[in-house]
């Protein structure tokens, strides 16, 4: 029997992954909460009581923290989160903090100090162009150290030395890039933990050139469909690609009718039999985006898309106007084609 009031309260500090296997934020208990903060006390432990809401909020820290996409989302509230909390018995009270970190994060085994950083992709130029490791850091690789307490650093790279000052003059024949454009393994510490990362470095680019004007030339009406092809513009649809080894990543050419094909006084509108033709089949050229190149096995070189888009192949840019539609006029429209870099699954 308990004969007088004296209470006493104690508890720590904890790391929790968001989501794991195992004790974690996004399905922590009470029970589990009082066990990692390693609370303490003299009194009836059945009385004591937490913040309002704290095992609410740890939850859905647990169900919404997410890996950064940007600086600004490598933040509070959004990549990592902090609790904390205030545990009372009658008189006595004692603070303790939660801090939830990414999955991806490495925690130590006490779960006082965690470390994360990502992988990342950069080209060349843009390596050339980092100012410093926080650069890096803050837009490349997201990379944060963290303490129990709520103490968010920097870390630093332990693994290559110099690191930084080699991506800003960095080439592709640098024997620190493996065969496949990686530099592994590129080590984050922070205060005695460690997390390995691989930076991919590709070479080159990838541009498009695209004809400044389409003629179909002087047509007259007829009383029958008017069948046009595209006259030999001013200049091809080429892509140019001299990326290298795991740069090379598939991509595809994309054609949309961003202005309609109509007529200049009179308003007549040919929009919808401007149409593109693969050789196999055909289709309108609308509003929407259309692809008629995809390259998925991609390598260097140049690529001239519309060299056989002509009317003896049936390949190219069409306009087939029916009887009804064709008025006497002169006619513009715009034609707006897209590069597009196609992530592999």
């Amino acid at each position: 029997m308990v004969t007088d009031n004296t209470t006493s309260l104690s508890a720590g500090n904890y790391i929790l992954p968001n989501t794991s296997s195992g004790t974690n934020a996004s399905s922590l208990t009470q029970t589990q909460l009082q066990q990692i903060v390693g609370l303490k006390g003299v009194g009836v432990m059945s009385d004591i009581t937490v913040s309002d809401g704290t095992l609410s909020t740890i939850n859905n820290a647990g169900t919404t923290i997410q890996d950064p996409t940007s600086s600004e989302t490598n933040a509070q509230g959004q990549s990592y989160a902090e609790v904390p909390m205030t545990w009372t018995l009658g008189s006595s009270t004692a603070k303790s903090n939660i801090v939830v970190v990414p999955q991806a994060a490495v925690i130590s085994s006490d779960h006082q100090t965690a470390v994360n950083a990502y992988d990342t992709s950069m080209t060349g130029d843009e390596a050339n162009a980092l100012k410093n490791q926080a650069d890096l850091d803050g837009n490349w690789t997201y990379a944060l150290g963290f303490k129990a307490d709520g103490t968010i650093e920097d870390p630093t790279i332990s693994t290559p030395v110099g690191l930084v000052g080699t991506l800003q003059t960095i080439t592709a024949d640098n024997p620190i890039i493996d065969e496949n454009g990686n530099i592994h393994p590129v080590t984050y510490t922070y205060n005695g933990v460690s997390k390995e990362i691989t930076i991919n470095l590709s070479f080159g680019s990838i541009s498009l050139t695209t004809p400044t004007m389409y003629d179909f030339g002087t047509l007259n009406v007829s009383p029958k469909p008017l069948v046009a092809w595209a006259q030999s513009p001013s200049s091809d649809v080429t892509v140019t690609d001299t990326r290298t080894g795991t740069g090379l990543k598939p991509w595809d050419v994309t054609v949309a009718q961003t202005q309609d094909l109509q007529g200049v006084t009179n308003g007549n509108n040919l929009a919808p039999y401007l149409i593109f033709k693969n050789g196999t089949g055909s289709q309108q050229i609308t509003s929407a985006a259309m692809q008629i190149y995809a390259n998925t096995a991609p390598t260097t070189g140049t690529f001239n898309l519309n060299q056989n888009w002509n009317s003896g192949t049936g390949q190219g840019i069409q306009l087939n106007i029916p009887v009804q539609s064709q008025e006497k006029g002169t006619y513009e429209g715009q034609l707006t084609w897209s590069l597009n870099d196609v992530p592999t699954n």
